[in-house]
């Protein structure tokens, strides 16, 4: 049997902060990525596609039904710095 070596690294764990924001489904995703790898050099972001129903928006539906949901992307970035949310912010709007 051969002997396996054990090399032990220490890790750091540093809390993070999650931010999580709804887009429409019109390649906003993208843009905010490449502006947040761009600009803060952050490699890892989720983007998974859902459905949505915009709530500051008048819904158009027959009374008594749900409006009919629409397409959207869920991006989730999780980080160190508090300053990632207001950057979000600026790059979508």
């Amino acid at each position: 049997m051969s002997s396996a070596h054990v090399v032990e690294r220490s890790l750091t764990l540093a809390p993070g902060k999650r931010n999580v924001v709804i887009l429409p489904d019109d390649g906003t995703d993208r843009r905010l990525i490449r502006a947040l790898h761009k600009e803060l050099g952050i490699t890892r972001v989720d983007a998974v596609a859902t459905r949505a129903i915009a709530m500051l928006r008048e819904a158009k539906t027959r009374r008594g039904r749900l409006p009919e949901a629409e397409l959207a992307r869920l991006v989730t970035v999780i980080v160190e710095a508090d300053a990632v949310f207001d950057f979000i912010h600026r790059v979508v709007v």
